[in-house]
């Protein structure tokens, strides 16, 4: 299964709805990208594929800073999980490819 492409997702967090945008790019079990959000570009680091499941971390600047690591699982064109957001709970993640 390809999981390279764009993906558009939702982070379900205590504040609300956050949307985020990924450009990923699996090579064998090293997954690359950027993420994109409130017009800012992170660069996916850590980033690894293992069948249908995905880790990475982004750093983000936007809307303030802080450091998110993304667990999710892929089935086809649509990518569910979780993401940790800095010191604070894990919140939910949706998503299907742009």
């Amino acid at each position: 299964m390809s999981i390279d492409g764009k993906w558009n997702t939702v982070i379900h967090t205590p504040v609300g709805k956050q949307h985020m945008e990924f450009d990923l790019r699996a090579d064998g079990a090293t997954l690359t990208g950027t993420a994109t959000q409130h017009g800012a570009v992170s660069e996916i680091t850590d980033g690894s594929v293992e069948g249908d499941s995905l880790t990475w971390r982004v750093a983000m600047t936007r809307p303030f800073k802080i450091n998110l690591a993304f667990t999710v699982a892929v089935a086809g064109d649509d990518m569910t999980g979780s993401v940790r957001l800095g010191k604070l709970p894990s919140s939910s993640l949706t998503g299907h490819r742009a």
